[in-house]
């Protein structure tokens, strides 16, 4: 039918357009504002919503409550700048490095971020604004593509200006938000919480001065706290402005908790480098790696969800892409799981590894040992867990009825200890491989 002709012609036309204007508005917001989370050695364990009856975190458990939540998400470092890099570019810490040596020309004048694909980045070509907030170790702010940001030099005294944000208030992301409640916007919320000098106001240390935990426990639990009420009042400032529902929240701690080792240096004096505790951070056992993963879009992700599948934070790139309408960047080993979440679309297995290059100095029965520090590799899947040190024998633990990884297996298990390793061997070769220069940058000749 001809619109524009007949005695009804603009009626038709008239009703037409009211249609699709109504139709229009009726529909969910399809660009979300996106901001991502990031929890600083938080261990996996200390939450609410994952069966913690210490860890007191209200906000972090209604999130939770509200959204999908994966169980078993998996850092791909247990130490934060290559976890960090992950999240921010969707590579894994090795193809990092190897990028950044195909990066070293001449006429490279900057860090390495700048010439990579990175959510900011990529984001801001279809229209995104970005800020960054919190623990950030890429050069300054322009650098990784934010459109503002609290790192303005880089090094040292940048991350010293990031750090301040939940620590000494909110007011530079409350005020991004405000200037951008129109949208759609990226905010990289990283405050440096749990994460050490565990140094809590009051308000949050008091709940837990009746238990009988050590006091670096305590301190630490605090500073747990601390991180969730900051949450909430980030949530509640979105509440405020009327952009809840066009918000996608996304949570994940980069690595796991920094407990003090009590190994005893020789000098009368806890080792306080390197923290973790043997199994924590800077090791490769799972209470290093694994964090809790969330998505929270109310009304557009289905709430109290959990899954169990094993995912890493490399799938968080193209997943967030995905809920922005944006396609995969390539030469990432990230899944998008957007299908799962918002439709239950079954997911293969596929294992987690990755690799170490520096850890803790002190084993698990209490030795300094200088030769952990030359790194290692880890397999895990949903049963099993396997440790492939540089300098160390491997260790192999069937987690699905090992949680504590208190059994070593790997002499009983010759076989599956090669199988893992061959594994491991054909990962490491593809992080190593050159890949042609990302697409959204500039070249480096460029510059």
């Amino acid at each position: 039918m001809n619109f524009e002709s007949g005695p009804f012609g603009g009626l038709a036309r008239g009703l037409l357009i009211a249609a699709l204007l109504l139709c229009s508005c009726s529909q969910p917001v399809e660009r979300p504002n996106i901001i991502l989370v990031i929890g600083d050695d938080h261990g996996y364990r200390d939450f609410g919503f994952m069966g913690s009856e210490t860890a007191i975190t209200p906000r972090l458990d209604a999130l939770a409550a509200g959204g999908t939540v994966f169980t078993h998400g998996y850092s791909t470092a247990s130490n934060c700048q290559p976890s960090l890099r992950t999240l921010l570019t969707g590579l894994e810490p090795l193809q990092f490095s190897a990028r950044a040596k195909q990066l070293s020309a001449p006429d490279s004048t900057g860090p390495e971020v700048r010439h990579l694909a990175t959510l900011p980045r990529v984001l801001g070509a279809h229209g995104y604004t970005s800020f960054q907030s919190g623990k950030y170790w890429e050069g300054t702010f322009a650098d990784a593509g934010f459109d503002e940001g609290m790192q303005t030099v880089a090094g040292i005294a940048g991350a010293r200006q990031s750090n301040r944000i939940l620590r000494e208030g909110l007011d530079p992301v409350f005020d991004f938000i405000d200037r951008n409640r129109e949208g759609p916007f990226f905010l990289w919320f990283a405050p440096k919480l749990p994460h050490i000098p565990h140094d809590p106001p009051s308000e949050f240390l008091r709940p837990y001065l009746d238990s009988d935990l050590p006091i670096d426990v305590v301190t630490y639990y605090g500073s747990v706290t601390w991180f969730d009420d900051g949450l909430g009042r980030l949530i509640d400032h979105l509440v405020r402005a009327g952009i809840r529902e066009q918000t996608l929240i996304v949570y994940a701690s980069d690595n796991g908790w920094e407990e003090v080792s009590r190994i005893d240096t020789g000098r009368g004096v806890p080792q306080l480098t390197m923290l973790g505790g043997p199994n924590g951070k800077m090791s490769l056992y799972d209470p290093g790696f694994r964090t809790p993963v969330i998505f929270d879009w109310p009304g557009r992700i289905p709430a109290g969800v959990e899954i169990d599948n094993l995912i890493s934070l490399a799938d968080l790139f193209p997943t967030i892409l995905s809920f922005a309408g944006i396609e995969a960047v390539p030469d990432r080993d990230g899944r998008d799981l957007r299908a799962l979440i918002e439709h239950s679309v079954p997911l293969a297995p596929k294992p987690v590894i990755g690799m170490m290059e520096g850890l803790r100095p002190d084993d698990r029965n209490g030795k300094l040992l200088a030769r952990n520090r030359s790194g290692g590799y880890f397999y895990r899947d949903e049963t099993w867990h396997y440790i492939e040190y540089l300098a160390r024998p491997a260790e192999l633990y069937r987690v699905i009825d090992d949680p504590e990884e208190a059994h070593n297996l790997a002499q009983q298990e010759p076989e599956r200890v090669a199988r893992f390793s061959a594994q491991i061997a054909a990962w490491d070769r593809r992080m190593h491989a050159d890949v042609p220069p990302d697409a959204y940058v500039e070249p480096i000749s460029g510059d």
